[in-house]
């Protein structure tokens, strides 16, 4: 129900909203994971329905902010469209070219110039803007997400929005200083987080794909801590599986994070100098997390990431390339897109796991021609070669670029990618780099101007892109003369 104290004409277009995105009116289509990097699929049985997380989301978002949140009639429009599209953004209740993620940078932006300063309203301006800016300076993405969390500590707040403010907060204070100062505020908001968590469980109408989100979010944020992992694991895996014992989501959950304690356990010697007590644990724990994901995929086939995972436990096992071909055939049966599944394959198949230089590469250029997959697949190929260079350059190769055939690989991969993807600038400035690398000079001139904004920090700085850029003018010049 929406809040009886909005303005009438909010009521209305809030209203229409809800009706438009639980109709599947509208020029949208209602679709359920339309891509693995979007929203969260879960199965019928889960009760995590688009729907249904639309409406937990809008309940959490718009409604909490109109009950509780920082208020006034200069912004009220511009903060419940950005908390709406948000709750949109976060459902997987539509499918669309990044309408969403535009709509809450628009009204975001739009509520905090007219002096909004409500807590969710700074979190989503920090991700949906700053975040996407390249001129925005780590400490700056920091500073605005620490001021995100300051609000947050003394506003009514659910909780699942608390958790994901500290999170995000911690995750760009790390990112953005990393110094030593910084250390206790950035555990500080982890184990924050973790709290809000846990209270968020409380809340009995929570879709599981949410609690799934979260607790993978967590986790992902501690992975190279284990003292946190281990701490928060222990805490918050208890309440998933006590109130979700037989949801795939959880179990692929549980399965997951078996996987990281496995490797904790062996460490990161070589095999020859793990210890005994290691690969007992490796073992043990992959062998658990082996169980629980076959158990999520009994009560639910359709699901693209159990299958995904199942590629990792294989890669500790080792039983075989027919076990490894059969998950990874179900994954991309369901998700032709799936670049992770893709990703893993390759890595399984470099020389020093179960592979050789020559299937590396012949999984490549199958991820290029092929006709059934497409989303990032066909990158696969480079990320071949950008393993092989970086193995090559170790044995002290490092004209690795310069082989003709490298190229050729490199440029199919990218045509095949951005014909599939045409709009894509922000991976024209790889395709640059690559150019740039393997001394093709007349496409890497060809793709600055494709590029949009330049970020001069992802090619080495302004002056090493300018030096990059004289040098390929220059032997583009005496080619032609």
């Amino acid at each position: 129900m929406v809040n009886s104290l909005m303005p009438c004409h909010l009521g209305v277009i809030l209203a229409t909203s809800v009706c438009l995105f639980l109709t599947g009116c509208g020029k949208e289509k209602t679709a359920a994971n339309a891509t693995a990097s979007r929203a969260t699929k879960a199965s019928g049985a889960s009760g995590a329905k688009p729907e249904d997380r639309f409406r937990w989301n809008f309940k959490t978002l718009t409604e909490a902010y109109l009950e509780h949140g920082h208020r006034d009639a200069a912004w009220d429009e511009f903060a419940t469209n950005a908390l709406t599209q948000f709750a949109r953004y976060r459902s997987g209740l539509v499918v669309s070219d990044g309408l969403e993620s535009d709509e809450v940078a628009r009204n975001s932006r739009q509520a905090l110039a007219r002096g909004c300063a409500d807590p969710m309203v700074l979190y989503l301006h920090a991700r949906f803007v700053l975040a996407f800016q390249e001129e925005t300076a780590p400490n700056e993405l920091a500073d605005a997400y620490r001021k995100s969390a300051a609000a947050v500590n003394t506003a009514p707040c659910p909780p699942i929005r608390k958790f994901y403010i500290y999170l995000r907060g911690s995750e760009a204070l790390n990112a953005g200083r990393g110094g030593k100062a910084d250390l206790p505020q950035i555990h500080s908001l982890r184990r924050g987080a973790a709290y809000a968590l846990q209270l968020a469980l409380e809340d009995e109408t929570m879709p599981v794909a949410e609690a799934y989100d979260a607790m993978r979010d967590l986790l992902t944020s501690v992975n190279n801590n284990s003292a946190e992992a281990a701490e928060f694991s222990q805490r918050i895996n208890p309440l998933l599986l006590a109130r979700w014992p037989n949801e795939p989501l959880i179990l692929l959950l549980q399965g997951s994070g078996l996987i990281e304690e496995a490797w904790r356990a062996r460490g990161n010697a070589t095999a020859t100098a793990v210890t005994p007590e290691g690969w007992e644990g490796f073992r043990r724990l992959l062998a658990q997390a082996s169980s629980s994901l076959e158990k999520a995929w009994q009560l639910d086939s359709s699901e693209p990431r159990i299958a995904s995972e199942m590629l990792r436990v294989e890669l500790g096992e080792g039983k075989g390339r027919e076990r490894l071909e059969l998950w990874f055939g179900r994954a991309m049966a369901l998700n032709t897109n799936f670049y992770e599944a893709c990703y893993r394959k390759l890595y399984y198949l470099e020389p020093k796991w179960y592979g050789s230089t020559e299937a590396m590469l012949a999984f490549g250029r199958e991820c290029v021609e092929s006709t059934r997959w497409g989303g990032t697949v066909p990158l696969t190929l480079v990320d071949a070669h950008y393993s092989l260079a970086a193995q090559a350059n170790e044995n002290g190769n490092t004209n690795y670029y310069k082989n003709p055939q490298v190229w050729t690989d490199i440029q199919s991969a990218y045509e095949k990618y951005f014909t599939l993807n045409p709009n894509d600038a922000y991976r024209r400035r790889n395709y640059a780099w690559y150019a740039y690398a393997c001394e093709q000079w007349n496409v890497f001139n060809k793709q600055l101007p494709l590029m949009g904004q330049t970020n001069f920090a992802f090619f080495g700085g302004k002056e090493t892109f300018e030096r990059m850029v004289k040098l390929a003018q220059e032997k583009t010049a005496a080619r032609n003369n």
